[in-house]
């Protein structure tokens, strides 16, 4: 389904607004329009967890693989793949070169377009190493890939069985067809009556 570009360019405004300090960004407006020198600001990158410095513990990235997906697909629709920072699905490489191919949206000398403005996205917790903790890819660290059908989980142990009850059939099998043959050699004649015994 083809994106229109401007619901790329509404949906790559509400992710930078919701994403980057606002407050900086129009202080920043601000000091550009004073003096010539363009303060950088930092914002954290969306697309990347963060490490906890105090327990250790990783939080997942704040827009899932498939939403990095989509708003990338966006970007690229309507030709701000360098406003969105680095991830999994989109690369330092591919931005740097997006901004040499295609109209990305210059700065803005405007208060109210302080979303446009460019910012330095913080990397501190690299891609691998969150790949290696199973934070951005779906099946890093995992013994199984899926879950699978019940079926599927109980055949190892159905097959098991299956050899232990097979591995002596042969002899049960002949056991079993000469069982009456054993008993009436003759079945078309005339059985004999087993002698009766009195209890008293």
């Amino acid at each position: 389904m083809a994106v229109s570009v401007a619901a790329a360019t509404k949906a790559l405004k509400k992710f930078r607004i919701d994403n980057l300090p606002g407050r900086q960004l129009r202080a920043a407006a601000v000091t550009t329009q004073k003096s010539v020198k363009q303060p950088i600001v930092e914002a954290r990158n969306p697309f990347l967890p963060v490490q906890n410095p105090y327990s250790g513990k990783w939080a997942k990235p704040r827009y899932s693989l498939r939403m990095q997906k989509e708003l990338v697909k966006k970007a690229k629709a309507c030709g701000m793949v360098g406003l969105l920072p680095p991830g999994p699905k989109l690369s330092l490489e591919e931005i740097e070169a997006a901004k040499r191919s295609e109209t990305v949206a210059p700065r803005p000398d405007k208060k109210q377009d302080w979303w446009l403005r460019p910012v330095e996205w913080s990397t501190e917790p690299l891609v691998d190493k969150a790949k290696k903790a199973g934070l951005v890819t779906m099946y890093v660290g995992r013994k199984r890939m899926f879950k699978g059908h019940k079926w599927e989980r109980v055949r190892s142990e159905r097959l098991r069985r299956h050899r232990i009850a097979m591995k002596g059939m042969a002899k049960q099998v002949k056991s079993y067809k000469s069982f009456y043959h054993r008993r009436r050699p003759s079945p078309l004649a005339t059985p004999r009556a087993n002698s009766q015994k009195l209890p008293f």
